[in-house]
């Protein structure tokens, strides 16, 4: 009985042994060589998120997305991730969103990673090294609009400023970006408060419209102070004035109001007149605010022909109508001179309108209607144009790249051109 129990006793310390070595061997390996550390981003003009075929995709998710980049040479190809030593990793970060920040970084939103509690990364276009944004809660998403593009705000001293759902409410949140080896993101919204939405100017001024039961309009200025507006705020943008804009909503009509806030954080409003309805962009174009009417329809936001251009001449703002031929607009991108709308004709036939920010009444549709119903785009400053679509001939969903020439050329085939995140990032 005694060698039995000391056999026992060997048999145990053996499987612990065993343990003890299968735990040493699982580690994580401190291996710069297997560590994401920058994406290869070379020559690249446009970045873009598209699903991936989990049975082809070089990344082995479950109904994954990752990135992909248009190069300057018009070739296509999926981003290499890689370690600091150049080691090409077979990985995705499970992109979802993409903003062209400015000349030295790009913004992208991903899946929250609980163990370094990142869920975004600025990618700095030189060399394509990643710089994680860390947040003390786990954000579920991103909060993605208009056209389901985000909108990253840039405030003063280098902070940025985004929308992103967490913990059962949207909230803004603002990040220092002066060293982007340590950034973090700080909730600067009311906390019980869910936001609808937002913009920030250049001062870091925020107006927002919240709701925690009772919906809530506020302008929270740089100095810290919270003042309610006396409106029922549908769109709001930020012109090129730097001032804000936005809808109060009157029922039958929508009046567009300017607010202006002074360097002593006092408020000017003024109504620059009703409208049957407008959605709100900005671009900076010599002072314009760019309003394209819609509709609600079934709960969706329809966008009509007419565009509305207020041109920001203080202290009277004048507006002019234009009309284009499209009857619900898809989405919006901007180069230098030139504003893009996709969408459908009355006819509904598909539609990439080219309209001149000189003459908004000078337009063309850069694709037969007969051959794409167009839907995700991104132009360049210098007008190449990359976009998703359905081509009609064939039922394909397609990638497209149009030069500033006008040649075609398919990038891409078999992709969902609804669930495609295009943006110019050069």
């Amino acid at each position: 009985m005694k060698e039995l129990n000391l056999f026992k006793i060997f048999i145990l310390l053996s499987i612990l042994s065993n343990m003890s070595c299968k735990k040493k061997t699982e580690a994580p390996s401190n291996d710069e060589s297997t560590k994401l550390y920058r994406l290869d981003i070379r020559h690249i003009e446009f970045l873009s998120i598209l699903p991936v075929d989990p049975y082809y995709a070089t990344t082995p998710f479950y109904d994954p997305k990752t990135f992909f980049k248009v190069s300057t040479d018009g070739s296509f190809q999926e981003i290499v991730y890689l370690s600091k030593n150049g080691t090409p990793l077979k990985m995705s970060m499970l992109p979802s969103s993409i903003c062209n920040l400015n000349a030295d970084y790009i913004f992208v939103a991903t899946e929250y990673d609980y163990q370094t509690q990142t869920s975004a990364y600025l990618i700095r276009k030189s060399d394509g090294v990643l710089f994680p944004i860390k947040f003390d809660e786990a954000i579920d998403y991103f909060m993605e609009w208009p056209f389901g593009k985000i909108d990253v705000f840039q405030g003063p001293n280098n902070h940025i400023y985004f929308s992103a759902y967490s913990n059962l409410v949207v909230k803004i949140y603002k990040v220092n970006i002066n060293n982007p080896s340590n950034m973090r993101g700080i909730i600067c919204s009311p906390t019980n408060e869910n936001i609808e939405n937002y913009a920030v100017d250049s001062r870091g001024n925020i107006l927002f419209c919240s709701t925690n039961g009772i919906k809530y309009n506020r302008i929270k200025k740089a100095n810290g102070s919270i003042e309610n507006v006396n409106a029922n705020i549908a769109g709001i943008c930020v012109g090129s004035d730097d001032n804000f804009y936005y809808e109060d909503y009157k029922g039958a009509t929508i009046d567009i109001i300017q607010l202006k806030i002074d360097n002593l954080y006092n408020s000017t409003y003024t109504n620059l007149g009703s409208y049957s309805t407008s959605a709100l962009s900005s671009y900076s174009n010599n002072g314009t605010v760019l309003g394209t009417p819609y509709k609600f329809l079934n709960g969706t936001k329809t966008v009509f022909a007419n565009i509305n251009v207020f041109e920001e001449l203080d202290p009277a703002t004048t507006v002019t109508t234009y009309t284009t031929p499209i009857s619900g607009i898809i989405d919006i991108s901007n180069s230098t001179n030139f504003i893009y709308l996709s969408g459908n004709s009355a006819l509904n036939q598909g539609e990439l309108l080219k309209i001149s920010k000189s003459n908004y009444s000078s337009y063309s549709n850069i694709v037969s209607p007969t051959n794409y119903s167009v839907y995700k785009l991104a132009s360049s400053s210098n007008d190449v144009v990359v976009f998703s679509a359905l081509r009609l001939s064939d039922g394909k969903n397609v990638i497209v790249r149009i030069d500033n020439t006008g040649t075609e050329n398919i990038l891409k085939k078999g992709v969902d051109p609804q669930s495609t995140v295009i943006s110019y990032v050069k």
